[in-house]
């Protein structure tokens, strides 16, 4: 079903005018933004007396525009603190006089994340951690683990069709979506794309596919595993293949099942588009809270919302999934869409976490890319998970330092 729609302005203010989609009924709007992904520092090992040893994190490029794919810049890399000894690796006092202990060896670094590429289906397998992106449904994210755990949604047959397919997993569209109505686009959403893993990384390339009349592209996700840092880095591609200018944004989509507590660092407007329900947000310490209640409603209930800090998370007692990007300034936005949006399904079972990037226009052949970083956490003990709670943002903003984000 599709709809025009217009905004509601909520009381922070925002007004736009979206055709949207999401889960069974047409979702009126698109979060626009990006964010602020940075580069880490690097984690360098450490040995007794040793030289420290690091390896430099990549620098998150956030959006670019250029000829042909971007690229984010580099980080500086760091090394590790020695341990046990002198700064310089000098040796204690010998038996019969003192003696000068030669240079210490590393500390090995973290072994790379395993990767299987079963028909197009890549896994990537870490310490307690796994990720799974299928190539041929629009190389989707259909699996995240933690310790064994599931954090997406999953879909709800084994070969999900119709609006089935828009209930699970993570995915992306180009924004905004007025450009393409609903359903979206089936070789950028679902059709198979090709698959090549070379050097740690997984590249998947979609066919060549019409937005609107006159905006034809083709889609890229790359994905890799930080195992040092324990960072599941996304870049998104869309490289304009039509005859002329065009402008888009990227809009990264990830549903996960219902109960959970999405939050993020509250910007400056938000809204709430026509024919959705508003979503019952608070508003403390700084950041927008939404806490699902765990059943069916009477109507699909959304938000587009602006940000700050350049990130956006979702908690369970058990996991918590932080996703770190480029924060938008204002006017960055695609044309009615928001940095940050959350929609929440009428029948309950699932919530879409959204980030969009930056608008840009492209001539043709130029590309952007979005940089998107992933950290999956298991959510501490002492942390409760409840709107407002000042531990929980804290425990956010402690794993994006820690990481270098």
């Amino acid at each position: 079903m599709r709809r025009l729609s217009w905004v509601v302005v909520s009381s922070l203010g925002l007004i736009g005018l979206g055709l949207g989609a999401c889960g069974t009924s047409n979702d009126p709007g698109t979060g626009s933004g990006g964010s602020m992904a940075s580069g880490g520092a690097a984690v360098g090992g450490t040995s007794s007396g040793g030289a420290p040893v690091g390896d430099g994190g990549a620098a998150a490029g956030g959006l670019s525009e250029s000829g042909g794919a971007s690229t984010g810049g580099g980080g500086d890399a760091s090394g590790g603190s020695p341990s046990g000894g002198a700064p310089n690796g000098t040796g204690g006092e010998s038996a019969g006089g003192s003696g000068t202990g030669g240079e210490g060896t590393g500390g090995s670094p973290a072994e790379p994340a395993a990767i299987a590429n079963n028909s197009g289906v890549v896994t990537f397998t870490w310490p307690e951690r796994t990720l799974v992106v299928d190539g041929t449904r629009g190389a989707r994210v259909v699996s995240l683990k933690a310790g064994g755990n599931e954090f997406l949604s999953q879909a709800p047959s084994a070969s999900p069709s119709g609006d089935d397919l828009f209930k699970y997993g993570s995915t992306f569209w180009t924004s905004p979506q007025s450009a393409w109505g609903w359903p979206p686009i089936v070789a950028i959403d679902s059709a198979a794309y090709t698959v090549t893993v070379d050097d740690g990384t997984a590249t998947f390339t979609s066919s060549n596919a019409t937005v609107a009349e006159g905006k034809d592209v083709r889609i890229k996700k790359a994905f890799s595993v930080d195992t040092a840092k324990d960072v599941i880095t996304i870049v998104y591609t869309i490289e304009n293949v039509g005859a002329g200018s065009a402008s888009f944004a990227p809009w990264e989509i990830t549903r996960v099942p219902k109960s959970g507590l999405t939050f993020f660092p509250t910007g400056e407007s938000a809204s709430t588009p026509e024919g959705m329900g508003m979503l019952p947000v608070t508003n403390a310490g700084g950041i927008t809270w939404f806490q699902h209640p765990g059943m069916a409603v009477e109507e699909d209930r959304k938000i587009h919302a602006d940000g700050k800090e350049g990130w956006l998370a979702h908690a369970t007692p058990t996991v918590t999934l932080i996703k770190s990007f480029a924060d938008l300034q204002s006017g960055q936005a695609a044309p009615t869409e928001g940095e940050v949006e959350i929609y929440s399904a009428k029948d309950g079972t699932y919530v879409e976490v959204e980030n969009q990037g930056a608008y840009k226009d492209l001539a043709a052949g130029a590309s952007l890319t979005y940089e998107v970083r992933w950290l999956l956490r298991e959510t501490p003990e002492d942390v409760t998970v409840a709107a407002g709670d000042a531990s929980l943002a804290s425990f956010v903003r402690a794993e994006l330092s820690e990481a270098g984000l």
